[in-house]
Order: C-alpha cells, then sequence, then structure tokens
C-alpha cells in the first residue's frame, strides 16, 4: 500500500487535530511548505514571524522524533511547494481544512 501525505500548514501544527489526527508514521510522510509570498506579502511584527517559524521548526522536530518522514520546502507560494512536491513524489495529498478563505482559495485545487 502507498504511504500517504499529509499537508500540514503552519497554523495548524497539531498532531492530534485535522488531517494528521489518523496519520501514523508507517502511514504517512508529512509535508510542510514555507511560503516566500506568505512572508513577504504582509507586514509581520518581527517577534510574530519568528514565533512562527520557530514553532514550525519545533513540530517539524517533534513529528520526526516521532518516526514520520517530513519534508519541508521552501518555494514562492503554497501551491508551487504542493505542485512541486507532487510532481516529484506522485500520490495524493490530504490535508485539513483551511483555516482562513485565502488559504483555502490558494490551495482548493
Amino acid at each position: 500500500m502507498a504511504r500517504g501525505t499529509v499537508f500540514v500548514a503552519f497554523d495548524q501544527l497539531n498532531p492530534h487535530r485535522g488531517a494528521l489526527r489518523e496519520a501514523t508514521p508507517e502511514t504517512h510522510d508529512i509535508l510542510m511548505v514555507e511560503s516566500a509570498r506568505t512572508l513577504t506579502t504582509r507586514v509581520w511584527h518581527a517577534q510574530r514571524l519568528h514565533l512562527i517559524l520557530s514553532a514550525a521548526a519545533h513540530f517539524r522536530a517533534e513529528c520526526e522524533a516521532a518516526g514520520y518522514r517530513v519534508h519541508f520546502l521552501r518555494a514562492e507560494t503554497t501551491v508551487d511547494g504542493l505542485e512541486d512536491y507532487k510532481a516529484r513524489n506522485g500520490g495524493p495529498i490530504v490535508a485539513a481544512e483551511p483555516s482562513s478563505h485565502r488559504s483555502e482559495e490558494h490551495t482548493s485545487e
């Protein structure tokens, strides 16, 4: 059986909720995408941006320690990262419902 991939957005860093709730290290990989557009198209307070990036790095480390294969990509946009991953790895990517309308518009494809 093929492994599944779970996309985890930086505002959904919880292994017990959403798409990760049913995932295990034996059945799923985790995909995280750092989007340059998200980081640069709005004015972030420096401490908030640091908090977001730090939380993502810590979550990645926790998932790896739990046995998950974590694919961390940097891309111009989240969609670019998802498409790049899918082109190289194939298979479906599952995700939790986006937490904002803007995120939903960018990832609905």
